[in-house]
């Protein structure tokens, strides 16, 4: 069993850092890590094989106890959670004792309603990992709403101020095609562009 670190050197030459355990080698793991959905495996395609590296920190741990330990401890050396807003890329404080997390329905719901992004959710109850928090989501019946649900008000707000669907995107940062969808499906009318005055 091994605890090994994937460095990715973004391209202003700013390192982030993900810590990782694995029974096998870790570099059978990373492989998994290249098509994977984890955080990490999508900045690793992001920013591309070349500027990602795999280090193993240690070898030959005997206990899965010890490796949960070794882990925590990587961690915390590394600054790799991404609560801390350091730019690592770990969605949990490592092992396995803040997956058991209880989740308040009600302040779930909240957080999905205003509109914070699912790393940001897992990261706002204690590192829970993705898949922890989409099952909880499906035991409470929540379900993740689209950037535009979020930002319906302001949205119909802008429509009705007469703004076109350009401003509305540049306010809102929106893609337009999102917006046009959007508006679409509500029937809600938006100008494609400002009248010629």
């Amino acid at each position: 069993m091994e605890i090994y670190c994937i460095i990715i050197t973004k391209p202003s030459g700013d390192k982030s850092y993900y810590i990782g355990q694995t029974k096998y080698t870790s570099e059978i793991r990373f492989k998994s890590h290249i098509s994977g959905k984890q955080l990490v495996d999508r900045k690793i395609r992001e920013y591309g094989i070349d500027f990602t590296e795999l280090r193993v920190l240690v070898r030959n741990i005997q206990t899965q106890k010890e490796l949960d330990w070794q882990e925590q401890l990587h961690i915390q050396l590394f600054k790799s959670y991404a609560g801390w807003k350091k730019g690592g890329y770990n969605l949990t404080l490592g092992g396995n004792g803040v997956r058991s997390v209880e989740i308040d329905p009600v302040e779930l719901q909240m957080a999905v309603d205003a509109g914070m992004s699912m790393t940001q959710i897992c990261v706002k109850f204690g590192g829970i990992s993705r898949s922890t928090l989409y099952r909880w989501m499906k035991t409470y019946k929540i379900k993740r709403k689209n950037i535009c649900e979020v930002h319906r008000k302001n949205i119909e707000k802008l429509i009705y101020a007469n703004f076109h669907l350009l401003q509305i995107s540049n306010a809102t940062g929106i893609s337009r095609s999102t917006l046009s969808k959007f508006c679409r499906a509500n029937r809600l009318l938006v100008s494609q562009k400002s009248e010629k005055k």
